[in-house]
């Protein structure tokens, strides 16, 4: 069956790509060259749900090593991303652009494959996820879908190309991805079969690294109108594999309506940390564990440990010192999303009232003009006033700096020095 039978009826505007001036580049040198090129992935999905488009990728025929002599021939940076995969990425302008060459998965052990190139565009599109990520479009908008991915992706439907076992056991990956695809996009399974199949092997995402689920889970937390996918992926043991059994998300629940509510929050509650936070809070939780297997980095384990840690538990008629005191503890982001997680805990444990709204509003919006201090007394001070190095003047350092935070971080140095 020719190419041309997959053609659908529906072509995308070439204003979709022609406003890009580096994008236009990249086209003309291989139009130029007379090579077929197609976007391919994400890029046709979105601009047929008229979504908003970041990554752009292509597919081509060429073969790897001819690409890239292509793309730096023509003073290009050519980045070697995957190249025994055949990927490749192009700089231009400062816009990166990926371009892999026509390949079949010759086979899979979950994580990395073994590929052969082709010059089938119905070959490569077999290897791919979900339908709706398998259809391409040429440099005049024409659309190719090979799997009825235009069907599904009108009816609002998840569906793997071919059979989903064999699809899961390919790339472990593909199991979180199904579920971060119907979150992102409202979207439906487009049979229990295949769900359940995503079920029985939950156990997979095991093997897979820490970043890999960490990238994919931070993506599905983000996803506010969709904490029903959530509580799927929890109720049906997805997030066992990797988070804790008892996780729950209704702190969750309370800081997406928080936000809802109160759009200047928006800033504090999009961050991947704190909504993970929601989760494990008020559980007896290895906070190191979790880390170590989300590949968590130091600045995210700090930050975690802290939103967890039992002082979360705040008062809205908090007074200024403490505010001051606490902004310096933590430092004001961190401190902002404490105390909006409190808020949450403190919603859920009335039942969503809002009868002290305002005044967590209030301490919010005092909070994050609260100027961050630095404490004024540094040890070379005391040893300079004939303390003699060693633990002595740590131990004098904490002492005054209680002191100082107690009384609102307002002393300076020479009040400081004269509790010595």
């Amino acid at each position: 069956m020719s190419d041309k039978s997959f053609k659908l009826n529906i072509s995308l505007s070439r204003q979709t790509w022609e406003k890009r001036t580096s994008l236009v580049k990249l086209i003309k040198l291989f139009t130029d060259a007379k090579v077929d090129i197609r976007f391919i992935g994400g890029f046709v999905r979105n601009a047929l749900l008229g979504l908003p488009i970041t990554d752009i990728d292509f597919a081509t025929p060429l073969l790897p090593n001819k690409t890239i002599k292509l793309i730096e021939t023509a003073g290009i940076d050519c980045i070697l991303t995957g190249v025994e995969y055949g990927t490749v990425t192009a700089k231009v302008e400062g816009e990166t652009y990926q371009i892999t060459t026509l390949r079949q998965d010759i086979s899979n052990d979950g994580r990395r494959a073994k590929v052969k190139f082709t010059d089938s565009w119905k070959t490569d599109a077999s290897r791919r996820d979900f339908t709706i990520n398998a259809m391409s479009a040429n440099l005049e908008g024409e659309i190719y879908d090979y799997f009825s991915g235009y069907n599904d992706l009108i009816n609002g439907k998840i569906r793997f190309v071919g059979r989903a076992e064999k699809r899961i056991t390919e790339d472990h990956l593909r199991i979180l991805r199904y579920f971060r695809f119907m979150a992102n996009l409202d979207f439906q399974p487009a049979s229990a079969e295949s769900y359940n199949t995503c079920i029985e092997h939950a156990h997979l995402t095991k093997s897979l690294s820490g970043e890999r689920i960490w990238s994919e889970l931070r993506k599905i937390l983000s996803l506010s109108s969709q904490i029903k996918v959530i509580e799927k992926m929890i109720n049906d043991g997805i997030t066992s594999h990797f988070l804790p059994q008892n996780v729950s998300t209704k702190y969750l629940v309370r800081i997406y309506e928080l936000a809802d509510e109160h759009p200047s929050l928006n800033a504090i509650v999009d961050q991947p940390i704190v909504l993970l936070g929601c989760l494990l809070k008020d559980k007896e939780i290895n906070i190191e564990k979790i880390a170590a297997k989300l590949k968590l980095s130091n600045k995210e384990l700090g930050e975690l440990s802290k939103l967890l840690s039992p002082d979360t538990k705040m008062n809205s008629k908090m007074s200024k010192i403490e505010l001051n005191g606490r902004v310096y503890r933590n430092g004001r982001r961190q401190f902002l999303s404490k105390l909006v997680l409190s808020w949450a805990m403190e919603k859920e444990k009335n039942n969503g009232s809002k009868l002290n709204d305002d005044t967590w509003l209030k301490l919010v919006e005092k909070a994050a003009s609260v100027k961050e201090k630095v404490f004024p007394v540094k040890g070379r001070d005391l040893i300079e006033r004939g303390i003699p190095e060693g633990p002595q003047v740590s131990d004098i350092l904490k002492s005054l700096e209680d002191w100082w935070v107690k009384n609102g971080c307002k002393a300076d140095k020479i009040a400081c020095l004269k509790r010595l």
